[in-house]
């Protein structure tokens, strides 16, 4: 008899995060088990303005369960995010999906995690010659020089517009895309896990490039993970 697998599901924000899996769970088996854990979660409004970044932090954007967008200094959520780790593990997870595209130190995972910014890393390394023009799509301006600080790593050129991933109307979208088509790009990454399909087809409607989509790499390579 066939087991099913289970999936746990690590947020930066709240979770449930019902904005990313209507496009992540048809890319996994339908007998896959999701358990999530936020680092948000339990919060008060109060405790999480606590946790804003000030200069000189790694900034990340996320969204709480009403739909709004906030922003997060990395140093003041991994002890909260290694205790999501642990609990789903504890639940029974066999692999983490990470629903972040940040850069983070070790998450205490004992099971395998996988982590949205080292497969793109990957990716777009096996794609891009050395010579290759990449264009990064961030959620907040603040992030745009460490965009291009992690992205032009290996030598690479690296364009970066902001948009949010959250807030943003369709128009919006559309200028951002709009800007970016402005630039040599030959690949285009939508650096955040909140970025939508429309957003995807939208880049691509405008630089006439392939666009890489955080949520459905991941979803895809953790079918590939969990498969049998």
């Amino acid at each position: 008899m066939k087991t099913s697998s289970r999936l746990g599901v690590l947020t930066i924000g709240q979770s449930p995060r019902g904005d990313v899996l209507p496009e992540f769970l048809p890319l996994l088996s339908p007998d896959t088990q999701i358990v999530q854990r936020g680092a948000l979660d339990g919060l008060s409004k109060a405790e999480i303005e606590a946790l804003r970044p000030e200069e000189g932090d790694y900034t990340l954007v996320t969204r709480l369960l009403d739909g709004s967008e906030v922003r997060l200094a990395e140093r003041l959520i991994l002890a909260r995010m290694r205790r999501c780790v642990k609990k789903l593990e504890e639940g029974g997870a066999q692999l983490i999906a990470l629903f972040c595209t940040g850069e983070f130190p070790d998450l205490g995972a004992s099971v395998p995690i996988l982590r949205p910014d080292r497969i793109l890393g990957k990716i777009i390394s096996a794609l891009l010659p050395e010579d290759g023009k990449l264009c990064v799509i961030a959620p907040v301006s603040e992030q745009i020089p460490a965009m291009i600080r992690k992205w032009s790593r290996d030598g690479r050129s690296v364009h970066a517009e902001a948009v949010s991933p959250y807030s943003a109307t369709e128009g919006e979208l559309e200028l951002a895309a709009q800007r970016a088509a402005k630039s040599p790009c030959d690949l285009v990454v939508l650096d955040c896990i909140g970025y939508t399909g429309k957003a995807r087809s939208i880049f691509r409607e405008s630089l006439h490039k392939p666009v890489l989509l955080p949520r459905t790499v991941l979803g895809r390579i953790a079918a590939e993970m969990l498969e049998g």
